[in-house]
């Protein structure tokens, strides 16, 4: 699990050295709604900013970390900064993997494991040394480490989700969080200055607070610790009432009468954090939870049949910008997988190389969405089913079903949110709104992969093929792209 968080953590600062601060999307706006914040201490009106309506939380936490990197008198230097970069960070990955190994086996070999800690520390050291330089030398930089530090929590709690479903595996919360670390759309997030990651990390928190609440008898720390992160999702992202109610759901799926209590301290820790601010948009806006999906002269009067209903060919010849603009599940796939909106990618002038790669890309994610899907119809509905008849046969049952509540809900709040405000060219369309249901969805991937494995040798080949196959591809974008 450490190699996994080692491995994603060194990819995304890679990425940060090469895409810098022109990387497109909707960073922009919240770089100058934080600068605003931290220049003249207050929000954005709509006519300077279209994210006026954001929360407040991230572009606080963006002043902070600036205000703490302005602060710093000196910067340690970069260890070996006379290497090529693909040396170095070779080096660090060998150096931190080498010290997890000798840590791991050691065994109470007091030699080794001394030799293990010693490492650890270098490397430590090392990476410290990289971001304290990283965070003064480059005036965009501490912000972005917000959305870094979000995404490494992100792979972390992917894992711990994991075990909540096989609590004496070793091996798949492993699996599940590389799985999540391995979709293009949680890396791409993770290089700029974005809310999605840090609302993604406080949704999966309280949802895992929740399902262990059920194991401890719905206790009140867990409810208002679960109250807690749900009023800082509040604070980042207009869009927590969904994951709210979501919650509340699944804790009433799962402890029935015995949960009431527990969400009515959820709801008061919750009202704490987050009553103030929803009464500050109430006073400024009109609405606790304003947005600025309806644009003037971009809005139709009702999404089109191919909205909902659509297999588009470009979906495989070309699966980015320009192409199925308000085309749900198309676009969707494409930007989880492609990178639709051309966050990492030039797609006015693409290589043959992008081009390619974005097909393959597409054609490998289609596999991945059958297993998530049928994850969910053939092991999460069917535990749901279980739990709500009194039926659960299998340990596993109570975390599966919470999942599919977790997983359709917000599904079901998203689509809702675009039949109100459709769009012409469907720009609301963004995989990372739903970041928060990437592990859940991995989850399921793993149950359908896992049945799939079981079944005979030919699987298994075809299986370890398409894996291979997504590596090569996964690598050849990164390769190209940074």
């Amino acid at each position: 699990m450490t190699g996994v968080v080692l491995v994603f953590s060194l990819l995304t600062w890679t990425g940060l050295q090469h895409v810098g601060d022109s990387i497109a999307s909707d960073s922009k706006a919240f770089k100058e709604y934080a600068e605003l914040l931290d220049r003249e201490g207050r929000l954005p009106t709509p006519d300077e900013n279209y994210e006026y309506s954001l929360p407040p939380l991230l572009p606080v936490l963006g002043v902070v970390a600036d205000r703490v990197a302005r602060n710093l008198d000196w910067a340690p230097g970069r260890p070996l900064a006379d290497l090529p970069s693909p040396v170095r960070r070779i080096a660090w990955l060998v150096l931190a993997l080498g010290a997890l190994a000798l840590l791991v086996a050691s065994r109470r070999r007091t030699l080794w494991w001394l030799v293990g800690l010693g490492g650890a520390a270098l490397a430590a050291g090392w990476a410290a040394a990289y971001l304290w330089s990283f965070a003064v030398e480059q005036p965009w930089g501490p912000k972005v480490l917000t959305s870094v530090a979000s995404n490494v929590v992100l792979i972390v709690l992917a894992a711990l989700l994991a075990r909540e479903v096989w609590p004496e595996g070793r091996l798949e919360p492993v699996l599940v969080a590389a799985a999540t670390a391995a979709l293009p759309a949680v890396l791409r997030i993770g290089l700029v200055f974005h809310p999605d990651p840090l609302f993604a990390v406080l949704s999966l928190g309280a949802l895992l607070l929740v399902l262990r609440a059920r194991r401890r008898g719905w206790g009140w720390p867990e409810a208002v610790a679960a109250g807690f992160l749900l009023g800082l999702a509040a604070l980042t992202r207009q869009a927590a009432p969904a994951v709210m109610g979501t919650l509340a759901a699944v804790a009433i799926v799962l402890g029935r009468r015995a949960a009431v209590q527990f969400v009515a301290v959820g709801i008061v820790a919750t009202l704490a954090v987050a009553g103030p601010w929803w009464a500050y948009q109430t006073d400024r806006l009109g609405n606790p939870i304003q947005s600025n999906l309806d644009r003037p002269g971009y809005m139709l009067d009702r999404q089109p049949l191919s909205f909902f209903v659509s297999f588009p060919p470009e979906l495989v010849t070309r699966p980015y910008r320009e192409s199925f603009k308000n085309e749900l599940f198309p676009k969707f796939h494409a930007e989880l997988w492609s990178d639709w909106f051309g966050t990492i990618h030039d797609w006015t002038n693409p290589s043959d190389a992008d081009r390619v790669l974005a097909s393959t890309q597409s054609v490998l994610g289609l596999v991945a969405d059958g297993l998530a899907l049928a994850g969910l119809a053939f092991f999460g509905v069917p535990a749901l089913r279980r739990v709500l008849g009194r039926r659960a046969s299998k340990a596993a049952d109570p975390v599966l079903a919470a999942l599919t509540v977790f997983a359709v809900l917000p599904w079901l709040a998203y689509v809702v949110t675009l039949l109100r405000f459709p769009q012409a060219d469907g720009d609301p369309i963004k995989a990372y709104y739903l970041l928060f249901l990437a592990p859940v969805f991995m989850i399921f991937a793993l149950c359908s992969a896992d049945w799939l494995w079981r079944r005979s040798r030919h699987v298994r080949v075809a299986l370890v093929a398409w894996l291979g196959l997504y590596a090569v591809s996964y690598g050849g974008v990164l390769w190209t792209s940074f």
